[in-house]
């Protein structure tokens, strides 16, 4: 009958979501994540600020809000314990890695097709939410994931 097919394609949608979900939680959430930059979303943030969309290096889309300056963000460069040598002690959060602390004194603009390191807060089914730490590219990117 058509009711029990749409009742047991139903379970399996909600089964699929709540495994999806779940592993986003696990293994998504407090890490930072390569994002190519696609650009605003449609939605602004709660606060009120400009949304902006794009794609994880793992294909996961990911929203990340940007204030109201409109995608001015300092390109960061990043300094990771034993990676430049020097133990500057900016390890505020004592994770063994050091937080990012200079910069190029370069003023950019986050634009479509570029790439951002973007830490991810959030999971909600099949899209993550985040917080734009930084611009980059992939060379940068995985300097940084390797130390």
């Amino acid at each position: 009958p058509v009711a029990v097919k749409q009742r047991r394609l139903q379970e399996l949608i909600d089964t699929f979501r709540e495994q999806v979900h779940a592993k986003n939680v696990e293994h998504e959430v407090g890490r930072t994540r390569l994002v190519l930059v696609e650009g605003e979303a449609k939605r602004k943030s709660p606060q009120g600020d400009t949304n902006w969309h794009g794609r994880t290096d793992q294909n996961k889309r990911i929203l990340f809000p940007v204030n109201a300056s409109h995608a001015q963000y300092t390109s960061m460069r990043t300094h990771v314990r034993g990676h430049d040598g020097v133990d500057d002690g900016d390890d505020d959060d004592d994770d063994g890695v050091d937080d990012v602390v200079g910069d190029t004194g370069d003023l950019v603009q986050l634009v479509p097709g570029e790439y951002a390191a973007v830490k991810v807060t959030e999971a909600k089914g099949h899209t993550l939410r985040g917080e734009l730490l930084w611009k980059t590219t992939l060379s940068d990117f995985a300097v940084f994931e390797s130390s």
